[in-house]
């Protein structure tokens, strides 16, 4: 996806994919299509990096799997995370054995 300005219209902005990119570097000529649109407009077509105000990179994280990933980008918090693993479990299995014997005195 990308934000372009319409070339005969500099004041008008718009948002499509990118369906071709031709060349590199400075000489890169891009097309692209609205999602709307049966077929591809002229002004849609054969256009240059100048023209475009945005980029969109599909990066589809929101703030929590943003939040997730980075607690285990540290060695200190994968540590604190696995020993909070393992004290959940040992509560648990203190609750499971005290369950058992309370059940056992009925």
């Amino acid at each position: 996806m990308v934000s372009f300005r319409k070339s005969d219209q500099l004041n008008i902005i718009i948002t499509h994919r990118i369906v071709e990119i031709n060349g590199a570097g400075d000489n890169r000529i891009i097309t692209t299509k609205g999602d709307n649109n049966i077929v591809i407009a002229d002004w849609e077509t054969n256009f240059n990096d100048d023209l475009i105000v945005g980029k969109y990179n599909d990066q589809k994280s929101s703030f929590l799997v943003q939040y997730i990933k980075s607690l285990f980008l540290s060695n200190f918090n994968i540590i604190f995370i696995i020993i909070f693993i393992f004290f959940v479990i040992v509560l648990e299995a203190i609750n499971i054995i005290k369950s058992i014997q309370e059940h056992k005195q009925k």
